[in-house]
């Protein structure tokens, strides 16, 4: 599963500013999607850091 910034956002109810900064040395792919002039970053769920993913495992 590929999250973006604004889902990880919605999901973990986490500012943008401190998401950015955790995921500051996590790998990502750029893909261009719908309505954006610019690719958008995607992180894989299995890449991200720890604490991310048992907050993302107990909201579902």
């Amino acid at each position: 599963m590929e999250l973006r910034i604004k889902e990880l956002i919605d999901i973990l109810g986490i500012k943008k500013q401190n998401i950015g900064k955790a995921l500051k040395n996590t790998p990502y792919i750029l893909k261009k999607i719908d309505g954006s002039a610019k690719p958008v970053k995607h992180y894989k769920f299995e890449d991200l850091p720890p604490w991310y993913q048992e907050i993302k495992k107990g909201v579902g």
